[in-house]
């Protein structure tokens, strides 16, 4: 079970990947948009597209700090509970899609 000061880390944290990666796919798409052969440029606005799932699981580790942080209210004890594993969920996530991203877009 998370105290307080682990899950407002871990909110900040969750709302600084959803940021970083967030910004890196409006990069990768920007950059399939300025290409001209058509079969890369949809290459690099799928990959774009991956980049939202990572950044949807930290929006909901982030909802998940804040129900933890919330005592008392609908969702704070199992938020509290399982606040870690989804955190470990986001940063594989990340990883993974960061992995991806350097051999897919080559």
């Amino acid at each position: 079970m998370a105290d307080k000061d682990e899950a407002l880390a871990i909110l900040q944290a969750a709302i600084a990947i959803a940021g970083l990666v967030l910004v890196y796919s409006g990069f990768v798409l920007a950059k399939g948009a300025a290409l001209s052969d058509v079969r890369k440029a949809k290459k690099f606005q799928r990959l774009a597209q991956w980049g939202l799932v990572p950044v949807v699981v930290s929006l909901f580790c982030a909802l998940m700090g804040i129900r933890a942080l919330l005592p008392g209210r609908f969702g704070s004890e199992w938020s509290s509970n399982w606040i870690l594993f989804a955190f470990e969920v986001v940063l594989f996530l990340t990883g993974a899609y960061a992995i991806i991203a350097a051999f897919y877009g080559t």
